[in-house]
């Protein structure tokens, strides 16, 4: 008897000759470089007022306050730091107002952040709704990474116990674009290539084209902008 396991083999190998399955299926990685993960978020934050998402104890968002204009957190649990807010990301709920969303970000950066929420894209749409200008830096482990990939031989999965998800680049890219992104830069971090830690985006929402505007035709509803501010272009 053909079992399901038999009808999905056999799908799956004539699907490989079919343009519509490898369009669907199969996602050529782009060469890109390979980076140090902390050195290149403290590049891009050099001078820069800057939202780190999920900022923990505080190692790294230590060091980006050294190194940026100015540094806010946002973390579930108390930080030591006087710019950092508690909030757990993973009860936001639409049209609430997230802490420093009045402050004037430049660089948001989401550091080893998305695999640990139930719906990451909710945290993404955030950040477009209440930052939209900011460049959004984004780190996450590679699902494909030789670590992994060495543990699953052994018939181990090594991944942390907090982790709901693995990202590859596609899924990733996927992800961002959902949430209006576009993927300006990336990365692979710490390793080698295709088979590194993790990956690095750098995302930014494209310029509003301000077509929608309030009754009095002074301000974008889709963006925010005033026709008599800096942010209007």
């Amino acid at each position: 008897m053909t079992g399901v396991y038999d009808i999905l083999e056999a799908v799956k190998n004539g699907g490989r000759n079919d343009p519509v399955w490898k369009e669907k299926m199969t996602h050529p990685v782009p060469d890109v470089e390979v980076v140090e993960r902390v050195k290149f978020l403290l590049g891009r934050c050099k001078d820069k007022t800057v939202l780190d998402i999920g900022c923990a104890s505080g190692q790294l968002f230590s060091e980006i306050a050294k190194t940026a204009f100015k540094a806010y957190g946002i973390d579930q649990d108390e930080t030591p730091f006087p710019t950092t807010a508690v909030y757990d990301l993973d009860s936001y709920g639409r049209g609430e107002i997230i802490p420093w969303a009045d402050k004037p970000i430049e660089v948001v950066t989401c550091g080893e952040i998305l695999e640990h929420l139930s719906n990451p894209g909710i945290l993404l749409d955030m950040l477009a709704a209440t930052h939209r200008n900011a460049e959004v830096i984004i780190t996450v482990p590679n699902a494909f990474s030789d670590g992994a990939r060495n543990s699953m031989s052994k018939g181990i999965e090594s991944v942390n116990r907090d982790h709901v998800c693995w990202f590859s680049w596609h899924t990733l890219k996927i992800l961002v674009e959902r949430s209006g992104y576009e993927v300006r830069e990336w990365h692979w971090y710490n390793g080698r290539k295709k088979f590194s830690e993790g990956l690095v985006f750098v995302c930014q929402q494209p310029a509003c084209l301000h077509e929608r505007l309030n009754d009095h035709g002074d301000a974008c509803l889709d963006c925010g902008a005033s026709r008599v501010g800096a942010d209007w272009s």
